[in-house]
């Protein structure tokens, strides 16, 4: 078995010291390509780089990690550290994740996502539990709020049947419509089917 090292500039930089190493920096004209390789075909090269590490910095060009048909994994800040991940910008375009299988985001912090335009929650799963808003915690809670444009619950066509604790409970449970104390001056209307039936038309109302 052989082996062979290949060491440019190994040695190290004295204080107020400057190197910098430059690889295939010229222009290229025309329709001309300039490309730098580095590993063999197969893959099976390790690259470290250790260090403040630049990629396309101060120019925009595509770059493209783990393209192939392969099985090879990408891991970002995964050690032991406490780096921060910023992606995009005010101007950036859009940010696409994509995956045959889970996507799954994990944090002991508290998790906010804003937009300054809507949020669309969306699954195209035939499933009665699509969509699972679940507060884990046995004291956990979970608070829709909105402005005066109101929160409004329905389903495609109003062909379907809207529930609100129909389950059978296993354990005491208290269900509550505008709970709360209603304070001195104020006024808590409480409507229920408020809008009229048209000629034809059927309500009905079972408490």
């Amino acid at each position: 078995m052989c082996s062979s090292d290949l060491e440019i500039a190994p040695d190290g930089v004295a204080d107020g010291g400057t190197r910098e190493l430059n690889i295939a920096t010229g222009s290229v004209a025309g329709t001309g390509t300039q490309t730098v390789n580095v590993g063999n075909a197969d893959g099976s090269s390790s690259i470290n780089v250790d260090g403040t590490t630049k990629v396309n910095d101060g120019v925009s060009k595509d770059t493209s990690i783990n393209t192939g048909a392969g099985s090879g994994s990408v891991h970002i800040l995964d050690g032991t550290g406490s780096g921060t991940l910023a992606i995009g910008n005010a101007s950036a375009g859009t940010i696409t994740m994509q995956t045959a299988g889970d996507v799954k985001i994990t944090s002991a912090a508290t998790q906010t996502l804003t937009a300054g335009g809507n949020i669309n929650v969306t699954s195209t799963s035939a499933s009665g539990d699509a969509i699972i808003v679940h507060a884990s915690d046995s004291v956990g809670g979970v608070k829709v709020q909105a402005g005066t444009g109101g929160i409004e619950i329905g389903n495609q066509g109003d062909i379907t049947t809207i529930d609100i604790g129909d389950t059978a409970p296993t354990v005491d449970r208290d269900i509550t419509i505008a709970g709360g104390l209603v304070p001195d001056t104020k006024t808590d209307t409480i409507e229920i089917a408020p809008d009229g039936v048209a000629d034809g038309g059927t309500r009905e109302l079972n408490i």
